[in-house]
């Protein structure tokens, strides 16, 4: 059994999916309502909103060997004991099984948002519990050991490496093995944003990084590199930056971001300023123009501020030195100047 787990924003769109033309085995509704699209859909969206959760949609798939034959009644109690020990039984989910390929799989839409207490669930170190649960139901049902082999792919690590997994542990196998165990190819193929493959690389201490005219895998303990080139990818091609940009959007204008949000934190105390100024920079990396409407929903949030004398100051910080967000904290240094002296005067401290 393999046993794979993603995260995402849009529960519409991955229904959309689970529920595609002539894909359907069976499903079944967990904590809802009932098991028609358009009604769980809208649930979990409504449950979702109790959040800020930027990514509450969290889809595991459990895919059995084809010598396995597990009934729909199995593979419901296995899907039902993976939630209950990833400590998501009390979460709203939704059990879809396809019979569109020759070994059966089941495909787990789950809200990581609880609906009782609002909380999302962390997903931290996720991929190690869904394969010891894997491994634990090969056990108790006598299902094929898979070992490391992916039924997609039929893909099995060498003897070589297999043993020195074993004998060194997964901390130190070799780059390319580390890609091929936790199945990156699957990964970059399923991102839907830079944002979120960093997210899901860093579970494991990898980052994407650019090189030359090309990209690598970096191993941030070690500084092991592996070309992208060589993941293969489930969609018939080598990973390459050139494409992930295609999909992803442009990669250096992502790094620019990450700088630039890491420098609000540092010097911006207040969260809603942050945020402003994050959608601020995000217009100005992306299209290289600012909407008078954001620098307007700045100027509310800065009137708003209790820590506005914070804010010019780390404002004036960056500012002054060099950073991405140099020029957009020029701009919010001035404005927010103008705020404090608007605020004055309506309190009658004008000078």
């Amino acid at each position: 059994m393999i046993a794979k787990s993603t995260t995402g924003s849009s529960f519409r769109g991955l229904a959309n999916y689970l529920e595609g033309e002539q894909k359907i085995a069976f499903k079944e509704a967990h904590n809802l309502a009932g098991d028609h699209k358009d009604h769980y859909v809208r649930m979990m969206e409504d449950t979702a909103s109790m959040s800020k959760a930027e990514q509450p949609v969290y889809h595991v798939s459990l895919s059995y060997s084809p010598e396995d034959i597990p009934s729909k009644k199995m593979m419901l109690e296995d899907g039902h004991q993976a939630l209950q020990k990833l400590g998501l039984e009390d979460h709203q989910a939704v059990f879809v099984a396809h019979g569109d390929t020759d070994h059966k799989h089941l495909h787990m839409m789950i809200n990581r948002v609880n609906p009782d207490s609002g909380k999302a669930w962390n997903t931290f170190g996720d991929h190690y519990k869904l394969r010891g649960i894997a491994k634990e139901l090969e056990q108790q049902r006598d299902y094929q050991k898979t070992r490391l082999l992916n039924p997609d792919r039929d893909f099995e690590l060498t003897n070589g490496e297999y043993h020195q997994i074993k004998e060194n542990g997964l901390e130190n196998m070799p780059l390319k093995a580390k890609a091929e165990f936790y199945e990156l190819d699957t990964v970059f193929d399923q991102a839907t944003s830079w944002e979120e493959l960093r997210g899901e690389l860093s579970e494991i201490g990898l980052q994407v990084k650019r090189k030359g005219r090309g990209g690598v895998l970096l191993e941030v303990a070690t500084g092991q590199t592996l070309k992208l080139s060589r993941i293969d990818s489930d969609l018939g091609r080598n990973q390459s930056l050139g494409r992930l940009e295609k999909r992803l959007g442009n990669r250096k204008e992502f790094e620019q971001l990450l700088e630039a949000h890491k420098a609000l934190k540092n010097h911006l105390p207040d969260k809603e300023v942050r945020q402003a100024f994050g959608r601020i920079a995000r217009e100005q990396f992306g299209s290289g123009s600012i909407r008078k409407s954001s620098m307007k929903a700045l100027g509310k949030t800065l009137s708003a501020s209790i820590n506005i004398g914070k804010t010019i100051k780390g404002l004036t910080h960056l500012a002054n030195s060099s950073n991405p967000m140099r020029g957009v904290a020029k701009m919010g240094l001035a404005l927010a100047k103008k705020v404090t002296r608007d605020l004055n005067q309506d309190r009658g401290l004008g000078r």
